[in-house]
């Protein structure tokens, strides 16, 4: 157990992924995809949390939706509420920002750390 549960480079990075549909309220113009992060299933996902918890990324707090084989929404307050909008796709595309255009890596990873001194899990580019 003392082995598992140790820190280690390639423990919590898991890939960012595009959804079937946008985040974004349809309008007349077409919109991108949306994004979420998948874990997957097996060894590498024990220790990921499950429902609603605290992320920090970019600077910001939000609540994380967490499912047994992702994390695809993120809310300012934890409701599945469809009014209150999903800003999973807007932080990772901040984070990831690191051209004039925009795009993602080709195949971005994401880290998940968890705080030592409080309950919130930090979001970074892998």
């Amino acid at each position: 157990m003392n082995y598992w549960g140790s820190p280690e480079p390639g423990r919590f990075v898991f890939s960012v992924i595009p959804t079937g549909a946008s985040d974004v309220l349809k309008t007349t113009e077409p919109t991108e995809r949306g994004l979420c992060i998948m874990f997957g299933e097996g060894a590498q996902r024990n220790g990921m949390p499950e429902d609603w918890h605290a992320v920090h990324i970019n600077g910001e707090f939000f609540y994380g939706k967490f499912v047994r084989v992702a994390l695809y929404v993120l809310k300012i307050r934890p409701t599945d509420d469809r009014n209150v909008p999903n800003e999973l796709t807007p932080q990772l595309r901040q984070l990831f920002a690191k051209d004039a255009a925009g795009k993602l890596p080709l195949r971005p990873r994401v880290r998940f750390v968890r705080s030592p001194v409080s309950a919130t899990w930090e979001i970074l580019a892998a």
